[in-house]
């Protein structure tokens, strides 16, 4: 019987500190890899609100070009205090500035205005509210018009 009480005492194991230590360095590394997916993943997602700015900036740039052609009256309505311009029915219209496009919260605000400065400049504001807090956002664009 003595046999097996020596066999006992000397077999190891580990301690609780030693498991606990390992649970503290495996949650410091499971932590840093979630902290790191969660920059990129914001990353990326600022970079989509951005790119979807610049397409309806665009757009309301090229509404501008066909309005200056096809109604001349409405064009002359832009001003340094900003309007909105939207197509409907094949045809563009001034309204009343911010409007908004996108799925987003609040939307993409844009507002057209002429530079009041320089002759045939105009300003093309997007602004929208950034997923996940990241606060106001917006994109200029400038644009003159070739007589």
């Amino acid at each position: 019987m003595k046999k097996n009480r020596s066999l006992q005492h000397n077999q190891s194991g580990d301690t609780i500190v030693e498991v606990l230590l390992s649970i503290v360095i495996v949650s410091a590394i499971l932590g840093a890899a979630f902290i790191t997916m969660n920059k990129g993943l914001n990353s990326t997602r600022a970079s989509q609100e951005r790119s979807e700015a610049l397409k309806y900036a665009e757009s309301q740039l090229e509404y501008l070009r066909v309005l200056r052609v096809s109604s001349p009256t409405a064009f002359s309505a832009i001003d340094n205090s900003g309007v909105c311009l939207e197509q409907a029915a094949g045809a563009v219209s001034v309204v009343a500035a911010p409007c908004a496009y996108g799925v987003i919260p609040g939307g993409y605000r844009l507002t057209v205005s002429e530079d009041a400065a320089i002759p045939d400049l105009y300003n093309v504001r997007a602004e929208w509210d950034g997923v996940g807090g990241t606060g106001q956002q917006q994109l200029d664009l400038k644009y003159r018009l070739q007589l």
